[in-house]
Formats: structure tokens, C-alpha cells, sequence
């Protein structure tokens, strides 16, 4: 069941009161990257693309590792290149009258696109569906910002 809202704390903490991480988005990087060595190097394009977001909100779009999804104009994709290819799903949201932005769900993009392959687009896009139903549950003011 989730509780909270975390803090983003991949490799380092990073304060902020804009972007926050679902409380499984730590165990999707750690699933990625645990036998790769390579968690530092994330760690610093990581904290790079988190800073755009935060500065540059919906307009990070502007940032070639950033993107709308067409099909689900909600949900943003984040791209962190190096070993694994490793894109974070986002979304923006409402919650007590403040715009945040909340990174759902990350994997490695490598295969093609089907529902029952964890490395496909199709497969997170639906992972990170089911965790904003989840956060709603738990926010009942929790509110997606679609446009």
C-alpha cells in the first residue's frame, strides 16, 4: 500500500518541493541498475534531468531528453542514456492547490512495444497508469493535469 509521496534520494538526496518519486520508482532503478556498476554515472545525468524539470516544468518538452507521450499526452517520458537506456515515466498533478510533478515508474527501453514485455514502452505506460490510480487513492486531491 503506498503511503507517501518520496522525496527523490537515487544515489543522493535532491530537496524539492516540486518533483517527487512513487514510493516504487527506487525499486525499478535499483532492479535496473544493480549489477551494472554504473548507479553513480546515473546518479549525475539523473540529478542533471531532474533539475531541468524542476526549472523548466511542462516546457522541459524544449530539452531532447524529454518528451510528451502522443498517445497519452499526460504522461512524459524522461531519457537517461548510458548503459541501460533507462527512461522515468512522469505526470503533472494538483495536489493542494500546487502544480508537482511525479515520477511514476522507470525501465529500460530495449524491446519492442507489447503489454507483456517489461522493457517496452507499452508495458510501463500501463504500469504508470495503474500507479496514478494508486496515488489517487491514497490523495484524494490528487488531481492529473491532462492539459
Amino acid at each position: 500500500m503506498l503511503h507517501k509521496l518520496n522525496k527523490i534520494v537515487y544515489v543522493e538526496n535532491y530537496e524539492s518541493d516540486y518533483v517527487y518519486a512513487h514510493p516504487s520508482l527506487i525499486d525499478d532503478l535499483d532492479e535496473i541498475l544493480s549489477e551494472s556498476g554504473k548507479e553513480t554515472d546515473f546518479g549525475k545525468q539523473f540529478r542533471k534531468k531532474i533539475i531541468f524539470l524542476e526549472n523548466l516544468k511542462k516546457n522541459c518538452i524544449q530539452q531532447k531528453s524529454f518528451e510528451r507521450l502522443s498517445k497519452h499526452g499526460y504522461l512524459y517520458s524522461l531519457r537517461v542514456m548510458g548503459v541501460h537506456n533507462i527512461r522515468i515515466l512522469f505526470a503533472f498533478f494538483a495536489l493542494q492547490g500546487k502544480e508537482i510533478v511525479i515520477l511514476l515508474n522507470a525501465f529500460p527501453e530495449k524491446s519492442k512495444s507489447t503489454k507483456n514485455n517489461p522493457k517496452s514502452y507499452s508495458y510501463a505506460i500501463e504500469k504508470a497508469e495503474e500507479r496514478i490510480e494508486e496515488l489517487k487513492s491514497v490523495y484524494e486531491d490528487l488531481q492529473l493535469i491532462t492539459s
